[in-house]
């Protein structure tokens, strides 16, 4: 004896009726009340109206299973989403804009505007017009805040001419003997400037003073300044992962006296678009470790919340009582990160590494904690591997082939490539599957690779997979991808 289908809701879950379903339960109970058959083909009077109302009652039975189906995360759509994953601790990533630590070269006391226009020299493939950035915060110009000094020597300087630079307070001077040169003053206070911590660049008559941070300096008289700059951060105008290459922010949109350039010492760190659902949900299953601290899971999670303009990212740890094999030093963990403000991961690690753990990694980004105490917090910058494709198609006759099947295939396997993460190898025949859905009419794909800085030769490439190291990430581009 079969079982009555119960509908609603009940220990199996939600059982939706459909249409079908709903016209026969209102021709069944017309009958059971009235005690005679009604028409019910599609066309006759009673059958129309029965419709009407079936159409109207499921349409309430699909409202009721959309409800339903919105309580889950593997269901939910859109808000509904952004509810049903809340209860883990996980919110959906907002979308952020790329940023840029860039220079401000001009006259001393020069005020640079908030939201002041720099636009990009670099113009990727299918972008129309160069990316804008804009200013964070009024900038002042000024030798207390240098991020770049350039200073000129005399070409032939008098005998006896003393020239000094002080650099954070300690002053470091050279006086010329007879034959000096220009050059001989730039190399002995290059030299000096360093002991002291500074990176200066000795380039023939020309000093050339940087630092990553800032520092204060003064200089004698018997220099001639050409160049002083302050830092300063700026922000794309448009939100998303938009690249702009080191030095490629150089120029000045809104005009400011005593405003003279720009540099950029090294690439924006690029911004996000808004994390779609397919992406929160694969993130959703680690948002019960946010809601811990010092294990590698937590750390990762938390990271991947919290930080803006995050692109990729590696947690390792070394709970051994020796180096391990990729240097990493006893009871250590390592982030590899790519995007992200330095200070924001540093505050972010400090609050949710272990206690006594070290925070190691390749680039030094002291954390100052509550009580001005300074904690030695590292985190490490990943390695670009540049990665160029050689792709060759076989086509079928049995499948329409498009006539832009190469530039499908080419997108096609940047944007799988593109995918792979800080650390992940490279699969050739993986990266190739991608051809094949994005194109009709491909049989095979025969897929080389190479990593080199420079434009390869055509014997480089090879049908090898890439291994990539921990801190390494595999970089792709359109202009880097051949199909044949």
């Amino acid at each position: 004896m079969s079982e009555t289908l119960t509908y609603g809701l009940g220990p199996g879950g939600l059982v939706r009726m459909r249409l079908p379903e709903i016209r026969r339960s209102i021709f069944d109970e017309l009958r059971a009340r009235i005690g005679q058959p009604f028409d019910e083909t599609p066309d006759s009077l009673s059958g129309q109206f029965v419709s009407i109302f079936s159409e109207r009652e499921a349409a309430l039975w699909e409202l009721v299973q959309a409800v339903w189906l919105a309580a889950y995360p593997a269901t939910a759509t859109g808000l509904s989403l952004d509810y049903a994953v809340s209860y883990a601790g996980v919110t959906r990533i907002q979308p952020s804009r790329s940023s840029a630590r860039v220079i401000l070269i001009g006259a001393q006391g020069t005020t640079v505007p908030i939201g002041s226009i720099i636009e990009s020299t670099y113009l990727p493939a299918g972008q129309a017009v160069p990316a804008r950035f804009s200013t964070t915060a009024d900038t002042v110009i000024t030798r207390d805040d240098v991020a770049y000094l350039a200073l000129r020597a005399l070409n032939a300087p008098p005998t006896g001419t003393t020239y000094t630079v002080t650099y954070n307070g300690s002053t470091v001077s050279y006086t010329t003997v007879s034959g000096d040169t220009g050059t001989h003053v730039t190399l002995a206070l290059k030299a000096d400037i360093e002991t002291l911590g500074g990176t200066a660049i000795s380039n023939g008559q020309n000093l050339v003073i940087t630092s990553q941070t800032t520092f204060q300096a003064d200089w004698s008289a018997t220099w001639t300044l050409t160049a002083l700059g302050s830092p300063a951060t700026a922000e794309a105008l448009n939100t998303g992962p938009i690249e702009a290459p080191a030095e490629s922010l150089t120029r000045i949109i809104s005009v400011t006296p005593g405003w003279s350039a720009v540099r950029q010492p090294s690439a924006a760190t690029l911004g996000t678009n808004l994390e779609t659902d397919e992406e929160l949900r694969a993130r959703y299953a680690t948002g019960v470790y946010r809601l811990g601290a010092g294990t590698v899971p937590s750390i990762r999670a938390n990271l991947e919340q919290d930080i803006a303009g995050l692109a990729s990212l590696a947690v390792y740890e070394n709970t051994t009582n020796v180096t391990d094999a990729d240097g990493r030093p006893p009871h250590s963990v390592e982030v590899v990160i790519e995007g992200g403000d330095d200070e924001a991961i540093s505050a972010a690690l400090y609050r949710l590494k272990p206690a006594g753990i070290r925070a190691y990694g390749n680039t030094l980004v002291p954390y100052t904690d509550d009580t001005g105490f300074q904690h030695q917090i590292a985190i490490s910058r990943p390695e670009d591997q540049i990665v160029w494709l050689r792709a060759t198609l076989t086509t079928t006759s049995e499948e329409t082939v498009p006539g832009d099947v190469a530039a499908r295939a080419r997108r096609a396997l940047v944007e799988a490539g593109s995918a792979l993460g800080v650390g992940e190898d490279v699969f050739l025949q993986r990266i190739a599957s991608a051809v094949f859905d994005a194109t009709t009419g491909v049989a095979a794909v025969e897929l080389e690779a190479v990593v080199s800085a420079t434009t390869p030769a055509p014997g480089d490439y090879t049908s090898n997979d890439i291994a990539i190291g921990p801190r390494q990430r595999a970089r792709f581009a359109l202009d880097r991808t051949t199909v044949l």
